[in-house]
């Protein structure tokens, strides 16, 4: 699934884009808090990288599937 070389350095940045606004939205997301003895769990910092691993992929064969 590795783009065509027309189009390898756009899927760079795309991918390089994903993964930046995943780690980004990882580290500065809101946590939820719950209880009296306060339990902190991240969401974000747990969903963010499956999303992002998805959307790589989409990525992938969308630059796959270009012609030259």
């Amino acid at each position: 699934m590795t783009p065509r070389r027309g189009s390898r350095s756009s899927w760079t940045i795309g991918v390089s884009v994903v993964w930046l606004l995943a780690a980004v939205t990882a580290v500065w997301a809101p946590v939820m808090v719950t209880g009296s003895d306060p339990t902190r769990i991240p969401l974000a910092a747990v969903i963010a990288p499956p999303v992002a691993a998805v959307v790589t992929g989409l990525l992938s064969l969308h630059h796959a599937g270009l012609e030259d």
